[in-house]
């Protein structure tokens, strides 16, 4: 083997040691990691503090999902609101029974993700 692809093999070895080395000393031992190891995560915090909006109508048997962007009078020009937060959901939820005829209930259910639920 060449000197210069036996030094190319080095140090591609020592890289992915010191890649792996977080992952496995995190979760293989359960210990705290060193200031000098990370610990990889995959899309870390994508999708965090996002919120999930259901709407129904009541007046049907079994209730039907309706889609709150299409039923609510929204501008052309602007985007639907973001659903950040549970009170967004029912702030909506409000506006859509506004909409709705009188006699028609609306259930909303409102599904929210949080860093609260990370173990890291």
């Amino acid at each position: 083997m060449r000197p210069v692809v036996a030094a190319r093999a080095a140090v591609f070895v020592v890289a992915m040691v010191f890649m792996q080395a977080g992952p496995i000393w995190r979760t293989g031992f359960d210990r705290p990691l060193p200031p000098f190891l990370h610990a990889w995560r995959m899309y870390h915090n994508r999708g965090d503090d996002q919120c999930m909006l259901s709407t129904y109508l009541l007046s049907a048997d079994p209730p039907r999902e309706v889609d709150w962007v299409a039923s609510l009078p929204l501008p052309p020009e602007e985007p639907p609101p973001e659903v950040t937060s549970i009170d967004q959901g029912v702030a909506i939820a409000r506006r859509l029974c506004r909409v709705v005829p009188f006699d028609v209930g609306v259930a909303a259910v409102v599904t929210c993700t949080s860093r609260a639920t990370h173990t890291w």
